[in-house]
């Protein structure tokens, strides 16, 4: 029997090398996923949400005072059609109950149970928000390394669903029309 040559290719007989590059690819990617706005702020929320392997609650103003516009801004579609429906349920449920009531409830107790819904409404987002852009930026990610053939095809993908400032001045807009339809 004729013996055969096993040639091992240069990757496998190459030593494993320490990356001594100064950043992590994985802050990379969710700096791509964040976009050019905030990236200082949310980089290491994200990363010590990764370093643990789950998100937790933390405070976030923006998710807190501008909620949807918030959602929209960082390109959560489905947190944001779900908060909205939530939202909308809540206002039905206690609409209905106010109105089904016997006896009727006093006024100060309906002013204080919209005022609950309202703070809820507010608090939620403003505990959540970072975890719900988390577990979103986290789908994203996986995509983008299993959807492209290496790192800087999936920042580029990232880049492109990334917040950026004509998303932000879209959104301005919007906001302007809503009011000038309202008639604030």
């Amino acid at each position: 029997m004729p013996e055969t040559h096993v040639h091992a290719s240069a990757a496998d007989t190459e030593p494993t090398r320490l990356d001594l590059s100064t950043g992590s690819h994985l802050d990379t990617l969710y700096r791509a996923a964040i976009g050019p706005m905030q990236a200082d702020y949310y980089l290491p929320i994200l990363s010590r949400f990764e370093t643990y392997g789950r998100a937790s609650p933390s405070w976030n103003w923006a998710a807190f005072g501008i909620t949807l516009n918030w959602m929209l801004f960082r390109g959560l579609w489905w947190p944001a059609v779900v908060y909205l429906a939530a939202l909308a349920a809540a206002v039905l449920a206690l609409a209905a109950g106010m109105a089904l009531a016997d006896p009727p409830l006093p006024a100060s107790v309906q002013w204080s149970l919209w005022a609950a819904l309202l703070t809820m409404a507010l608090l939620v987002p403003g505990f959540f928000g970072n975890a719900w852009l988390y577990r979103v930026y986290r789908k994203r990610l996986d995509q983008a390394l299993t959807g492209t053939a290496n790192l800087d095809e999936a920042c580029m993908r990232l880049a492109r669903q990334s917040s950026t400032r004509p998303r932000l001045f879209a959104i301005a807009l919007g906001n302007l029309a809503l009011a000038a339809l309202v008639g604030i």
